[in-house]
């Protein structure tokens, strides 16, 4: 039972409109995986509308929060890396 290692290793995303939560049961505006690798926070997928700079900023922050150091994205085909 050595040949395979599972643990859990993404979360999923989902971005409110400013006032609005998954507490309150309202309806995301956008979602991403967010793939775990050591102190690497890899987001990928974001799909919706409404992405503000303010979203970033909160992204970055809750995962620092969790112990992330690193987040990687992808757009339009590149890749970049951001310390947190």
């Amino acid at each position: 039972m050595d040949l395979v290692h599972l643990e859990p290793v993404s979360y999923v995303m989902r971005l409110y409109r400013p006032g609005e939560s998954f507490a309150q049961g309202d309806d995301f505006i956008a979602s991403a995986t967010v793939m775990i690798a050591g102190d690497l926070a890899f987001v990928a997928g974001l799909q919706g509308t409404g992405f503000t700079r303010q979203h970033y900023k909160e992204v970055k922050s809750q995962l620092r929060g969790i112990g992330f150091v690193w987040m990687r994205t992808k757009r339009r085909g590149h890749y970049k890396m951001t310390k947190l």
